[in-house]
């Protein structure tokens, strides 16, 4: 009975396993996919849509074809939009796309990563605007979950920052001079990774749930490069959504002054 007991938890602890591996490679890859909806907003928007309208007044017969009928439904506009309502997902995991990004494009040096983090950036803005930008008040839902987001995950950084910060006023004590002995880390994370046994799956999950946990860490901040572009991006839409009509009214202005101009000299 002890053993069949032993053995239920055994397999439950692998099962955990398994699910934990599962959900870490998902998170990991749904970035991924999402750039290909990025990709495919930012070339096409909505003219697919608006094209298969024309099409269908043109040829109504096409409309009564099944394939297509299903075809039509999927490219609907739909009410939400997981790639841009997720956010955790765009940002934090962001350098797995980016890292296909760089691996597909011709420039393999340390040139490549950036190329590739400014292409990630114009197709998701792009393909954010032309997917939700006729829709103001979607659109402004997406901007404000975004900056949300944003503000959130800056959130620890401010307070190690501040907490650091104030150490370092109150001490006096220089970033060089902590007292702290990453060789002592090293070593206990090193043998953790070192002891092997295999009988013990407790041990296994829970150097699994570690190294999980680097991984997201890195991921975070590797990320933030991306974010505080985002974020400034994000200002900048804002801006000028609210205030774009005092600049539009003064670059009309310019634009009638150099055709009086222009007029004048011909």
């Amino acid at each position: 009975m002890i053993l069949v007991f032993e053995l239920l938890i055994k397999l439950l602890l692998v099962l955990v396993i398994l699910v934990y591996l599962v959900g870490i490679l998902f998170i990991s890859l749904v970035s991924v996919v999402y750039f290909v909806g990025y990709a495919y907003d930012a070339i096409f928007g909505n003219s697919l849509l608006n094209m298969g309208y024309y099409i269908g007044c043109k040829i109504p017969k096409l409309k009564e074809v099944f394939w297509l009928k299903n075809l039509w439904k999927k490219i609907q506009l739909k009410e939400m939009y997981l790639r841009y309502e997720t956010p955790l997902f765009t940002y934090c995991f962001s350098y797995t796309a980016i890292s296909f990004i760089a691996i597909a494009l011709p420039i393999q040096n340390r040139f490549g990563i950036i190329f590739a983090s400014a292409l990630y950036l114009v197709f998701y803005f792009a393909g954010m605007s032309r997917k939700c930008g006729n829709d103001e008040q979607y659109y402004e839902k997406v901007l404000t979950n975004n900056m949300d987001f944003l503000k959130l995950s800056f959130l620890p950084l401010g307070f190690v920052i501040t907490v650091l910060g104030f150490c370092f006023t109150i001490t006096g004590m220089k970033v060089q001079e902590i007292p702290i002995d990453f060789s002592i880390i090293q070593s206990i994370f090193t043998n953790l990774m070192n002891y092997n046994d295999e009988t013990n799956i407790l041990l296994l999950l829970f150097k699994m749930i570690i190294v999980g946990l680097m991984l997201l860490m890195v991921f975070y901040i590797i990320s933030l490069p991306i974010q505080v572009i985002s974020y400034f991006i994000i200002s900048v839409i804002n801006y000028f959504r609210k205030h774009k009509k005092a600049y539009v009214d003064l670059f009309k202005k310019y634009l009638g002054i150099v055709i009086y101009l222009f007029r004048s000299i011909k």
